[in-house]
């Protein structure tokens, strides 16, 4: 079965943290595409405008690093970039929910390399029915908890200081453009611009690349 057959898949906010008030009071979560803390990086005050998502929806990953990443959500929540949210078409038990939250996560690996899940989230294949052990068991919903870290900076004794050069921090160099065409298949890193999986675009092998080593 497609998870588009068990589940009905909305757009999440694509709100930024950043821009939000967060609250010590609040009831609401912020959703991003963390991996670990249930997806959840800060508690936020509702939006006027925005009602947040309800509490029993899924959560997942489209990209990043936690790719995939599933969560049921226990309060309600509003989410960040690329963040599907979820809803089952039929009635679930918590448990059938973390079942197929287990079972959208494994398919992680279909997604390395900086690829993203938006355009085939929804014809990944998933059981038609959970196993009877699924609601026999005990589970504690997860606690989230977000706490608040506070940096001392002390700006008056900053300085400015040069990238490169003689007294500069670093050695800088160009690095060397290699075309598709020119590409092939192999164990070597190729970074790019892209601001994903550390600008890892693919891996390639190459004979006249240039092969930095850490």
């Amino acid at each position: 079965m497609k998870v588009s057959e068990l589940f009905s898949l909305k757009q999440g906010n694509s709100f930024e943290l950043m821009n939000m008030t967060k609250s010590n009071t609040s009831t609401v979560n912020f959703v991003s595409r963390a991996s670990t803390n249930n997806g959840v990086t800060g508690i936020v005050d509702e939006i006027q405008s925005y009602s947040p998502f309800s509490a029993g929806l899924l959560t997942v990953a489209l990209s990043g690093n936690g790719v995939l990443s599933t969560f049921v959500q226990t309060k309600p929540f509003y989410t960040g970039f690329h963040v599907m949210v979820m809803e089952p078409k039929r009635s679930m038990s918590f448990n059938e929910k973390l079942f197929y939250a287990m079972c959208i996560k494994s398919n992680a690996y279909r997604y390395a390399w900086g690829r993203q899940a938006n355009k085939t989230l929804r014809i990944l294949q998933v059981p038609d029915t959970t196993p009877q052990w699924v609601n026999n068991q005990k589970i504690i919903p997860v606690k989230s908890s977000v706490e608040e870290i506070t940096l001392s900076l002390n700006i008056d004794q900053w300085r400015e200081f040069e990238l490169s050069g003689k007294n500069g921090l670093f050695n800088i160099e160009r690095g060397t453009r290699l075309t598709k065409e020119n590409r092939l298949p192999g164990e070597i890193p190729l970074v790019t611009a892209g601001f994903q999986n550390q600008g890892i675009a693919e891996m390639i092998y190459n004979e006249e690349n240039k092969l930095y080593s850490n």
